[in-house]
């Protein structure tokens, strides 16, 4: 089960959060240029992308340097925090992993990437606050329904379990 779960977050994260895939739909950002999927200070060959890349590659403490070193950096940026957590679910750290998707929800309130992402930790933890994320999502899933910019996005978070009861 937490294989399972580990997998659909690392998978889901790339997508979910928004990082993986907004970069696969619209590329990374030109040097310098800002983009809606990462912060202004950080550009293409940056953080975020050597994050993401030892993420995909495996090397989750890699991952967790260094998202640590861009929370530190960029303290109110929720991706920074939402793929910190992502990396520590690599590691299979969900209490830091929860810490951080906790801090990526209060950061970015309407995030789906980072309420699946704390969901799966409070999943892993078998925490009873799994329910409000569940029915957080649900709430937003069955408002958009398919016409919004977030359904394959809710749909995909959907699919992961998260919204099965235990």
């Amino acid at each position: 089960m937490v294989g399972l779960m580990r997998s659909a977050l690392l998978a889901g994260v790339l997508g979910l959060a928004g990082a993986g895939a907004a970069m696969a739909q619209h590329g990374p950002a030109a040097e310098g240029e800002p983009s809606f999927d990462r912060p202004t200070v950080v550009t293409r060959g940056g953080p975020i992308d050597a994050g993401i890349a030892a993420m995909k590659a495996k090397h989750y403490h890699e991952a967790v340097v260094t998202f640590n070193a861009l929370t530190d950096a960029t303290p109110q940026d929720p991706r920074a925090w939402a793929l910190l957590g992502a990396a520590y679910a690599g590691e299979l750290n969900w209490k830091a992993s929860k810490k951080a998707y906790e801090r990526a929800v209060k950061l970015a309130p309407d995030d789906i990437g980072a309420h699946a992402g704390l969901g799966l930790a409070l999943q892993a933890l078998k925490d009873p606050a799994l329910q409000a994320q569940r029915d957080w999502l649900k709430v937003r899933s069955q408002a958009c329904a398919d016409s919004c910019p977030d359904a394959a996005r809710l749909k995909a978070v959907e699919s992961s379990g998260l919204f099965a009861s235990s």
